[in-house]
């Protein structure tokens, strides 16, 4: 007899490698300026503010296409627009390897934003088109595994690449953007061939399975009532969207710092660029590990509220504590236990908003929530820049970012508990047999 945690581990095993390869990529294409800055700033002539500039008008692309982008996604599926986003944003980001000046760069990044909008609230509507709502926490853990795995290997890949300079006459960070663009393209073309938009689309599930998966996705409908089946323009009128849009805001800020400032931290810290790259994995790679944990708890004790304002407020604590020390030792400290809190943080966020709404309306709540959280995105790579310039050092961003990740748990604590009655509507029994399923299901995935 083939059962539900039979089924639910099969799509486990054929979509979530996909997923994170795929994350990864786009992570680093986003993110790969970061360590290109350690010397492109001065082949170019740039500021921080005016690299702080370049680096987040790519949000700027992203923020104003990606509605645009999800409307493309929900007519077209997801198979066949992922492909193309993921084709046009490989060459965007090799590309960049041949910019000449601040405008260039500038244009280029707007246009990485512009093909990548709605990658990640694709990605996430697309879950939960394959995973019930009792398992969403650590699915939503391990696509967010991509972030501190591209910060971990991402760093370690960027040092030997760098190491390249001088190569065929091209500089370190024109290698950069060439051999870490082109296999986006690749995998673009991997998605098509592989991807099924939907349980009912999919020939490796047999009529059965396919029966069973459904009917337990049907599990989240039930919860979500008829108030938060709201359309694009009312998303953006909901309180609730907007209270988690803000929420989402502190949670890019802190993204920003980690993926275009922290090799620039790490190198006010005076080590040679490859012991930049090696010194920026450590932070990521334990983040990581807690990343994981923290969400399988929050799925095994179906609790969410408290286990984002907690990650939110170690993360705050440890940019506090680092804008405060002149060790380089502690402050390597300081930002790992920020990794932590910040990657426990992204395993559990994405549950909660997605939990109070269904159908086309679920796309129109994240895509909401990413709109106005990525104004941080724009805003705060320019705030940081400009801090740094008038400064000479980084204490000011450590303040402002640790304030922001607090304010984030605060309005997670806040409206969470306002809406308990719809982000815990489950019933008790209806929780208990939840459990029940998590842990069966976990059981199997260890076996």
């Amino acid at each position: 007899m083939i059962t539900r945690d039979f089924v639910i581990k099969k799509v486990f095993r054929r979509y979530v490698w996909l997923v994170l390869i795929v994350y990864f990529f786009a992570g680093l294409d986003r993110a790969n300026i970061g360590f290109a800055s350690l010397s492109m700033n001065k082949d170019l002539g740039l500021t921080a503010q005016m690299y702080g500039f370049a680096a987040g008008l790519y949000f700027l692309g992203y923020i104003l296409f990606e509605i645009p982008n999800l409307t493309l996604l929900n007519k077209l599926g997801t198979r066949r627009w992922l492909t193309t986003i993921m084709i046009v944003w490989g060459v965007v980001s090799t590309c960049t390897m041949f910019v000449q000046s601040s405008s260039s760069l500038t244009v280029l990044r707007f246009l990485l934003g512009v093909a990548e909008a709605g990658f990640t609230p694709g990605v996430l509507i697309f879950l939960t088109h394959w995973f019930p709502e009792t398992h969403r926490a650590r699915i939503n853990g391990i696509f967010f595994l991509g972030a501190p795995i591209v910060s971990t290997l991402g760093s370690l890949l960027s040092g030997v690449v760098l190491k390249l300079d001088g190569v065929l006459g091209v500089a370190g960070w024109k290698w950069l953007f060439l051999l870490e663009g082109i296999p986006s393209v690749l995998l673009g073309v991997v998605v098509y061939f592989y991807l099924s938009d939907r349980p009912f689309d999919a020939k490796w599930l047999t009529h059965e399975e396919k029966e069973i998966l459904q009917n337990n996705l049907g599990e989240k409908s039930k919860d979500c009532k008829s108030e938060y089946k709201i359309g694009f323009l009312k998303a953006f009128t909901n309180p609730t969207v907007l209270f988690f849009g803000l929420a989402y805001f502190g949670i890019q800020t802190l993204s920003t710092g980690n993926a275009f400032w922290m090799p620039q931290i790490i190198k006010g810290l005076h080590l040679e660029d490859s012991m930049v790259a090696f010194v920026s994995a450590i932070p990521p790679f334990i983040g990581a590990i807690a990343m994981y944990f923290w969400g399988r708890h929050s799925d095994k004790t179906y609790e969410r509220i408290w286990h984002a304002f907690i990650a939110a407020v170690i993360c705050s604590v440890g940019w506090f504590v680092g804008a405060m020390l002149q060790s380089p030792l502690l402050l390597i400290c300081a930002l790992t236990v920020g990794s932590i809190g910040f990657y426990s943080l992204l395993a559990v966020f994405w549950t909660i908003p997605t939990k109070l709404f269904s159908g086309i309306s679920a796309t129109s709540a994240v895509a909401a929530i990413s709109l106005i959280g990525n104004t941080g995105s724009f805003i705060m790579p320019q705030v940081i820049g400009k801090i740094r310039d008038v400064t000479g050092g980084f204490t000011g961003a450590f303040l402002l970012i640790s304030s922001s990740i607090l304010l984030t748990g605060i309005i997670i604590l806040i409206v969470g508990n306002r809406k308990a009655k719809v982000t815990n509507s489950v019933s008790s029994e209806e929780e208990r047999i939840s459990l029940e399923r998590f842990r069966e299901f976990d059981s199997t995935m260890k076996r």
